[in-house]
C-alpha cells in the first residue's frame, strides 16, 4: 500500500523500500496469474481519518449533554 504522509512525520527511505518492496510483490502475483488486490493510498495508522471522526463525536456527545 502506499503510505500518505503522516501528520506526526514525514516520509523517509523506509517508506519508499516497503512501496517498492510490495509494488514488485503485487506485480509478480499477477504475471503468475493469480488475482491480487493492492489498495494504494490507505492511511496504515487512521491518523487522517481519525481526527475528524474525534471532532465530530465530541460534537454529538456535547449536543447530547445540553438536554
Amino acid at each position: 500500500m502506499v503510505m500518505p504522509p503522516q501528520c506526526d512525520g514525514v516520509l523517509h527511505m523506509g517508506h519508499m523500500l516497503n512501496n517498492t518492496i510490495q509494488d514488485v510483490l503485487i506485480r509478480k502475483a499477477r504475471m503468475e496469474g493469480k488475482e491480487a488486490c493492492w489498495v494504494p493510498g490507505t492511511d496504515d495508522a487512521l491518523i487522517s481519518s481519525r481526527a475528524p471522526r474525534h471532532a465530530e463525536l465530541k460534537n454529538r456527545l456535547s449536543a447530547m449533554s445540553s438536554f
